[in-house]
């Protein structure tokens, strides 16, 4: 039996000049995979910064 696929995959580029996330337009799965650690500006560019990641940690501060 031949292998299908039944799950999503998805295309994630990172920008060259900031800290934002581009995925495919039609990709709704990025959405899924990317809401813990960006903040969505469009339908497909997400924001992101230490701040994300950070979130749940007690001390907030940058690491330096």
């Amino acid at each position: 039996m031949p292998y299908k696929r039944f799950a999503n995959s998805s295309n994630i580029e990172l920008s060259k000049d900031s800290l934002t996330i581009i995925t495919d337009k039609d990709d709704d799965t990025a959405a899924i995979i990317l809401k813990p650690f960006t903040e969505r500006i469009s339908h497909n560019r997400y924001r992101t910064n230490y701040t994300f990641f950070l979130k749940d940690y007690k001390n907030k501060q940058p690491p330096t």
